[in-house]
């Protein structure tokens, strides 16, 4: 039994002074753990209130737990589930990342599309996820992409003119399986030297959170590795932002993938999406015996930037990112920087999202800020 939590009506605007856009509901629900790794759900699409449409197009993209593709995992659509127009069904499903990507076919035009009733709509099909991880150690976490594009998107023939009516307040997930219980705001790797990497990052709120693993590995796809004595304690249940940190000892020069292996109080895992660090034989260069902190380059960047820094004196040197807030993302070096070195540092904003940052050089009681922007 589908069980819908409908949002009202509303029309938008009107196009030309004449046909309306319509409003509808896309709605993820009835999930069931078939075995130990399958887990399905349906995905209906109707007009809200009693509005009625012709579909023209669908993008849905959806988010799902890493965790249970550390082995192999597939998606498929069920046989005859589908209640499109047969020209209309979705043909083309993929996993890219942590993303299922579900695609309906487009018909040749105007008049063409599946006419898309109110409640209780049309089922788009029933969807099937295989896992070789069991579902009772990981969640699927299924929930909407609805931004960073590809994200989700509904076209409609309005008037006979293909038109976005997409709208992500109308994405509705009344799905059971386990949200993730931490909203991780952001994850960086810096190295700090050419044996070590620091971990930073933040959580913006966290349900019975026990804490956090460091898993590691030469392949971002597969075979990481919990790194000994890496477990981080979380915070239980809080709704403000907290920040964490781990400094990992290398070996090998080269690309290096870490995760988060996020243990929940009640048994349930989650895992991150892995980021890239890239450890390099050294981080120095000669310099002027000054205490100097120039401007990243490149101004914006995406993903990478470089940070140089010199000082005046050998002592201990810390360069650290903080968001508008003030609060501090990530730790780029904290080591003992010697005089007549200049140090370059690489900046990945891989885990952040766009805006304005500061970073800031301390050492030897003195400190150098700046302004860097990372645009995605």
């Amino acid at each position: 039994m589908k069980t819908v939590f409908a949002i009202g009506a509303v029309l938008l605007l009107s196009l030309n002074g004449h046909a309306q856009i319509p409003a509808y509901e896309l709605i993820l629900a009835n999930d069931a753990t078939i075995a130990d790794s399958i887990s399905e759900f349906d995905m209906y699409i109707q007009g809200s209130g009693t509005t009625t449409f012709e579909l023209a197009s669908l993008q849905a993209m959806l988010y799902f737990n890493p965790g249970i593709s550390s082995g192999t995992i597939s998606l498929s659509m069920n046989s005859g589930s589908s209640q499109l127009a047969a020209f209309q069904q979705p043909n083309t499903m993929s996993i890219v990342g942590n993303e299922l990507r579900i695609n309906a076919q487009i018909p040749p035009g105007a008049g063409n599309g599946t006419v898309i009733p109110p409640t209780p709509g049309l089922r788009v099909g029933r969807f099937r996820l295989n896992s070789n991880v069991p579902y009772n150690q990981q969640s699927p976490a299924i929930r909407w992409k609805n931004i960073d594009n590809p994200f989700t998107k509904v076209n409609a023939y309005v008037g006979s003119i293909n038109t976005a009516i997409t709208d992500s307040l109308n994405h509705i997930n009344d799905l059971g399986n386990l949200p993730l219980p931490v909203q991780l705001a952001s994850f960086t790797a810096a190295q700090l030297s050419s044996h070590a990497v620091r971990l930073d990052w933040m959580t913006l709120s966290e349900i019975n959170n026990f804490g956090f693993e460091v898993q590691k590995s030469r392949d971002s796809l597969s075979q990481f590795e919990t790194l000994p004595n890496s477990f981080v304690p979380g915070h239980g249940t809080t709704t403000e932002p907290q920040t964490y940190s781990f400094t990992d000892s290398v070996t090998l020069l080269g690309e290096w993938f870490y995760r988060l292996r996020q243990i929940d109080l009640g048994g349930p895992v989650f895992s991150s999406e892995p980021i890239r660090v890239d450890i390099i034989a050294s981080l120095e260069e000669r310099a002027p015996i000054e205490f100097a902190l120039h401007q990243n380059f490149p101004n914006p960047f995406n993903p990478e930037t470089i940070v140089k820094f010199s000082v005046a004196t050998t002592a201990q040197a810390r360069v650290s990112l903080f968001n508008l807030l003030g609060q501090r993302v990530v730790t780029f070096y904290d080591d003992i920087a010697e005089a007549g070195r200049l140090y370059k540092v690489k900046v990945n904003g891989r885990g952040l999202t766009s805006g304005v940052y500061y970073y800031r050089l301390e050492s030897g009681g003195k400190s150098l800020l700046r302004k860097m922007l990372l645009l995605k």
